[in-house]
């Protein structure tokens, strides 16, 4: 799973468009936009190149919006930039996976995290990645 997401960069700096449930809420699809051509910014970043992340198994879904006062005073002004994210990494939180060690089944933690207190932390089985474009 590292491997994955070191083939991708990371998904650093890089765009969530949409998030869906799949599979009788056990599976998550996240789209994302992706920034990258090699290690260089792709030229044309108003083409779209979407990457899937497909989980399944998906135990724990949180979303941390942690929006502050000052979300509330500019709100209006909020564009496509509020989407855009740092980086996504495979966490070893043992407080996240202690509940599914007895289970038959390996699960892992990954979070996305932008810059601000803004986070998404996912439990999981298994991910695919799927290219879109």
């Amino acid at each position: 799973m590292e491997n994955l997401l070191k083939k991708y960069n990371y998904f650093d700096d890089c765009y969530l468009k949409e998030i869906k449930w799949s599979n009788n809420f056990i599976g998550l699809d996240i789209i994302i936009d992706y920034i990258w051509e090699g290690k260089k910014v792709r030229k044309n970043l108003d083409e779209e190149k979407l990457i899937k992340l497909s989980f399944s198994h998906v135990q724990k879904f949180i979303f941390y919006n942690n929006l502050d006062s000052n979300f509330f005073k500019y709100e209006d002004e909020i564009g496509w930039g509020f989407n855009n994210f740092s980086i996504i990494k495979l966490e070893n939180n043992s407080e996240m996976l202690a509940p599914y060690l007895g289970f038959p089944r390996k699960f892992n933690h990954l979070s996305i995290l932008w810059e601000s207190e803004r986070r998404i932390d996912i439990v999981f089985g298994d991910l695919e990645a799927i290219e879109l474009f």
